[in-house]
């Protein structure tokens, strides 16, 4: 079981009760599943166009699902319908950004990965030092055979 977020953007030319009856086909998949959420979260302007539209409905599904394929065929539909203009499907139960914090055995993997750069940068540093000095001794030399 996982929990999964949805948001939908939807063309913003339509009016509200329009817009819900044209993502029914979308919902009637995943409104299925427990604890399912719907939240309508207005229309609101859009950072940048989409699609040549400024303005958009966005609405939000949370649910917990048991059915991965449910949600590839909420995607397929989602990219076949002209009306939703973009979609964003997020599950929850991964560990990202501070979430990952908490899991030791992503903190591990971490802690490997720095030991690994923190090696990796030392041995750029001394290998810099070497050509450094190896190029002020060759400034030397010739500094040496050109007074002679």
């Amino acid at each position: 079981m996982a929990k999964y977020e949805i948001m939908l953007l939807v063309d913003g030319t339509l009016d509200e009760k329009t817009a819900k009856t044209s993502i029914k086909e979308l919902i009637d998949i995943i409104d299925k599943n427990e604890k399912f959420e719907f939240t309508n979260l207005g229309i609101k302007d859009m950072a940048y166009i989409i699609r040549n539209q400024k303005r958009c409905w966005y609405f939000q599904y949370n649910f917990i699902s048991t059915i991965p394929s449910q949600i590839a065929e909420f995607r397929r539909l989602a990219l076949i319908n002209k009306i939703v203009l973009r979609h964003l499907i997020i599950n929850l139960e991964k560990d990202y950004g501070y979430r990952a914090i908490n899991n030791p055995k992503k903190v591990k993997i971490s802690e490997i990965k720095m030991k690994k750069f923190k090696e990796k940068q030392a041995r750029i540093r001394t290998e810099r030092e070497a050509r450094e000095k190896a190029q002020t001794e060759l400034a030397e030399m010739k500094k040496e055979v050109n007074h002679e």
